[in-house]
């Protein structure tokens, strides 16, 4: 299943106020025009599989739990987040453009920090 992107102004305008320049939500990735970038439709693509195979709400739950998870160990805002194992699989491959026609099905799993 193809993503269907949306990137526009309204988009650009939105997203930064949440400190994003792209975001995925099953099945639509949502860029700032300035993110709309290969790499960073790649590593939203990876994150548009991982909704698709944990059925998103389960995706989502993990998500926030993994997030709170960091949290509680001390680590910053962004550290966390940088640790949620979904993100260190979707930046880990972000630059590797075929990633998603050969990645394993669960293949977060394997990005744990």
């Amino acid at each position: 299943m193809q993503p269907i992107i949306i990137s526009n102004r309204l988009i650009g305008k939105i997203l930064p106020l949440i400190g994003a320049g792209g975001i995925a939500l099953f099945p639509f990735i949502l860029l700032v025009p300035l993110h709309n970038t290969p790499i960073v439709r790649n590593h939203e693509a990876i994150h548009i599989r991982q909704q698709a195979e944990e059925w998103v709400f389960l995706f989502y739950l993990r998500y926030l739990y993994f997030w709170l998870k960091g949290r509680k160990r001390g680590m910053s805002w962004d550290d966390a987040y940088r640790a949620i194992p979904y993100e260190v699989e979707a930046y880990a491959n972000e630059e590797n453009l075929s990633y998603l026609s050969n990645r394993p099905k669960l293949a977060w799993r394997n990005y744990t920090l």
